[in-house]
């Protein structure tokens, strides 16, 4: 069985890749939380813009 990989920030749940697309639209893009709390939830995943931020 393989070793659970080790995240970016000790107990988070969240993966590598959902920090890095969450922080990359936001920061390189000027995306908003808000817009990108709509395009997670059109594609079925409820995220809070209160939980991305923090």
């Amino acid at each position: 069985m393989a070793p659970i990989p080790a995240t970016v920030i000790p107990k988070i749940i969240a993966s590598t890749s959902l920090l890095n697309q969450i922080v990359t639209c936001k920061y390189q893009f000027g995306l908003p939380l808000y817009r990108q709390e709509t395009m997670l939830s059109d594609i079925g995943i409820e995220l809070s813009r209160q939980t991305m931020s923090s």
